[in-house]
């Protein structure tokens, strides 16, 4: 089976609520019956407001809700929202970590370029103003650079706001691709509303909300803002190094185009770039990347008395090689008895964090 959670929340201002949307979608050709969705808030900055008004069956201990799922058959996705509540004295600037699950977990571990998977991490930062009409990445890339692998897929998520003094009607965005980006492998995620898409071009993306009749901020904040995201893999072709950018043009009916920040990542070549994953609140770095004997594995952190586990998988899902009971913070990982090809790495600490990444054996 093969299951992808998304998920977006509107900023997270302390004191005032954010409402978060949560879209899962079974992949797979069999039904996904009797399945969990685990949401872990990883700090005290935020957490699920006590009165749910979810579809489904639901337990809220602390900081974790679980969501009992209904069955779901090929190629159908369920959303849902809730809201989440902001600690009052949450400082501006930090992050808040929310980490989303299914049980049971894929039985086929790989995803395809520019899809969602199973475990799904948003890391949110506390604001206060903001500009409501923006666009994010994710990763972000590593240093002021934002340096990522031409392995890594991007996804990208812009939200709006009617900031004017009536409702808008119709509200498009035109979101121009880099040239190095492989079009075959657009995976739309969620939206706010319902949009219609078109692709001009072959590279420009036109998302058109028809009669979305999104209220002014001065008489509604929550309901005149709105989003949507989606996941692309680059051209694995491309020549390193490059650099990708991106902005948006947003138009709320006939007024002019807003236009968006512009997010850039620069492509480093696979020998001297660093592979880096963060899903449940760690950090793991696998180096050199491609490997061809060894590579070191070093998390961020390492709580005393904790240990973890690393596991390397083919393209196919398969478990060749599995490393336990790792209690430093930089292991050294033999691989010289592995063929040479694209292999995806899993870990897991003693404390249920995990986190994922791919890497090459050349």
């Amino acid at each position: 089976s093969y299951v992808g959670i998304n998920s977006y929340a509107g900023a997270y201002r302390p004191s005032l609520p954010a409402t978060r949307l949560v879209s899962i979608t079974n992949y797979s050709t069999i039904p996904l019956t009797n399945a969990v969705l685990t949401v872990e808030y990883a700090d005290t900055l935020a957490r699920p407001t006590d009165n749910l008004n979810l579809p489904y069956p639901y337990t809220l201990n602390n900081n974790l809700l679980n969501v009992s799922l209904p069955t779901m058959y090929y190629g159908q996705t369920i959303q849902f929202y809730y809201e989440e509540e902001i600690n009052d004295f949450a400082v501006l600037g930090t992050e808040s970590t929310i980490n989303f699950s299914i049980t049971p977990e894929n039985t086929c571990v790989v995803d395809w370029p520019g899809a969602w998977n199973d475990h799904y991490t948003d890391v949110k930062t506390i604001v206060n103003s903001y500009d409501p009409n923006d666009k994010q990445a994710l990763p972000v890339g590593q240093g002021t650079d934002h340096n990522i692998l031409k392995t890594d897929d991007i996804e990208y998520t812009i939200r709006f706001q009617n900031l004017g003094t009536d409702t808008a009607f119709v509200v498009q965005v035109i979101d121009t691709l880099s040239n190095y980006f492989d079009i075959s492998t657009l995976n739309i995620g969620q939206a706010s509303r319902p949009f219609s898409l078109e692709l001009v071009n072959n590279n420009v993306l036109v998302y058109t909300f028809n009669n979305i009749l999104l209220p002014p901020a001065s008489t509604d904040e929550e309901g005149s803002i709105g989003m949507f995201n989606y996941k692309i893999a680059q051209k694995q072709t491309n020549q390193v190094p490059y650099l990708i950018q991106n902005r948006a043009h947003i138009y709320f009916d006939l007024n002019p185009a807003i236009i968006t920040n512009t997010v850039f990542h620069n492509v480093k070549d696979n020998t001297t770039a660093i592979s880096e994953s963060s899903k449940g609140n760690i950090v793991a770095t696998l180096y050199p990347n491609p490997a061809s004997n060894s590579f070191v594995m070093k998390l961020n952190a390492l709580k005393a008395g904790q240990s973890y586990t690393m596991q390397l998988f083919t393209g196919t899902g398969a478990l060749v090689h599995e490393v336990g009971n790792i209690k430093t913070v930089e292991n050294t990982v033999d691989v010289s008895s592995l063929a040479n090809g694209l292999y995806y790495y899993r870990v897991l600490t003693t404390d249920g964090k995990t986190a994922a990444g791919r890497f090459v054996k050349e």
